[in-house]
């Protein structure tokens, strides 16, 4: 399993201790870019999608700090919004193609243990 593939499944969970670094990646990794709008944006941060079609942007706040975590709650918005625009569709077929392969891995353990 990639570290992607691993960060992933915790963000599904909703961890508390969830990063905004590893929130970054995880935006990046689906073709979301940062967008503060500058110095009068405060703490309020954009990640946009541009394609051919639509602008998406989610909206959250920033956290503070080198290990400030992202609220759960913000965690769940960007789901819900990652949801609502198919990207989590896209996801859900990567997480279920995960299980099968471990699936068929947990098998192939049984059928050596059983010899």
């Amino acid at each position: 399993m990639s570290q992607f593939e691993k960060l992933w499944e915790r963000f599904l969970l909703v961890p508390s201790d969830f990063t905004y670094e590893e929130l970054r990646k995880i935006m990046k990794h689906y073709g979301y870019s940062e967008n503060n709008k500058g110095k009068t944006s405060g703490s309020r941060v954009g990640f946009i999608k541009r394609d051919d079609v639509e602008k998406t942007t989610i909206f959250l706040h920033k956290p503070h700090g080198s290990d400030a975590y992202v609220r759960k709650a913000a965690i769940r918005s960007i789901i819900a919004a990652m949801e609502r625009y198919g990207v989590f569709k896209l996801a859900m077929l990567f997480i279920t193609n995960v299980i099968l392969r471990m699936c068929n891995i947990a098998k192939k353990t049984k059928s050596f243990s059983a010899k």
